[in-house]
């Protein structure tokens, strides 16, 4: 849950969230190296550790990777300073020496968030086309979202769709019920006859939730009135994830926002920010524009390329 106890302090939010045992000078960074979800701690498990709610990685209490598909430990930092709310860190080196590896390619297809973009590009070297790297710097993010997920230990009765938009809460502004509509979640409510209620809060104003605990509580207390029932069932478990890397498109962005195409010679773009010729956003935009690139690169090397299928751009939708 995130939320700090006798044995253990967290400190940060959305994304950025660290762990450090009380009066330590060493902290522990909760984001899961395999695609950058906020890990949480297994205080159940034998190693007191941690796992990934997105994808299933597993975490010592050290950070060292106990199971896929995380390749990478757990960065480590030191303690500078810290005060009851605060804390200052700096990042220690991974064991071992570190070595280089130059690798050499015909073509080069970036495909992160942009955070992980700008990252890149801040690291990079040589001298990229100035219309490129001003793209990539005004990229922007939305405000963060975040997802609290709750075991009870009944069921409920339910007349809309397992995932159903909301609106008139503070936080919440959808609702699914993983029991009815996933695999795992259906067979363990079979057996146990308990309910997965998951909270989506997709864009949130960062100063009405300043922590963890004000997101979850809130998330809580807004389930018990959408679903009144659950106010009297056992609440078995719950967990938060909270994430700053949506793609954000501020009025007056799209002109000079980077297509899959760039003015770099050889490299291309693939990602849920990048201008697409067709509509879609979210996901299908990451996908599609990863299909795009991919498709350029065979047009470059004289091979077939795949058909994609969209709606006819013209008329209400032409863009």
């Amino acid at each position: 849950m995130l939320l700090s106890t006798d044995e253990m302090e967290y400190y940060g939010a959305g994304d950025r969230l660290f762990a450090r045992k009380p009066k330590s000078d060493r902290a522990l960074s909760l984001t899961c190296t395999h695609q950058g979800c906020s890990v949480h701690p297994q205080v159940a498990a034998a190693n007191n550790g941690f796992y990934c709610p997105c994808h299933g990685a597993a975490y010592a209490a050290d950070g060292e990777v106990v199971s896929g598909p995380a390749q990478r430990n757990l960065a480590q930092f030191q303690v500078l300073d810290s005060t009851e709310a605060q804390v200052q860190l700096v990042a220690i080196a991974a064991d071992g020496p570190m070595t280089e590896e130059a690798l050499e390619a015909d073509y080069f297809i970036l495909a992160a968030d942009v955070p992980g973009m700008k990252h890149l590009f801040s690291l990079s070297e040589g001298q990229p086309p100035t219309a490129v790297v001003t793209q990539v710097e005004q990229l922007a993010v939305a405000d963060p979202f975040a997802v609290g997920r709750f075991w009870f230990d009944r069921d409920f009765d339910w007349n809309h769709s397992w995932f159903t938009s909301l609106s008139g809460y503070r936080l919440t502004d959808s609702i699914t019920l993983y029991h009815r509509i996933q695999e795992d979640y259906i067979a363990w409510a079979d057996k146990t006859g308990g309910s997965v209620v998951e909270l989506h809060a997709y864009c949130y104003k960062e100063k009405e939730f300043p922590t963890q605990q004000d997101l979850l509580n809130t998330f809580q207390a807004e389930l018990f009135e959408i679903v009144p029932t659950l106010g009297t069932a056992k609440l078995l478990h719950r967990q938060l994830v909270n994430q700053k890397n949506f793609a954000g498109f501020p009025p007056g962005s799209y002109p000079n926002r980077p297509e899959t195409l760039t003015a770099a010679k050889s490299l291309l773009f693939a990602g849920d920010w990048v201008k697409m010729p067709f509509p879609c956003g979210l996901m299908e935009r990451a996908v599609s524009s990863g299909l795009l690139a991919a498709n350029a690169v065979c047009q470059q090397e004289g091979v077939q390329r795949r058909p994609l299928m969209s709606v006819n751009p013209e008329g209400v939708l032409k863009i």
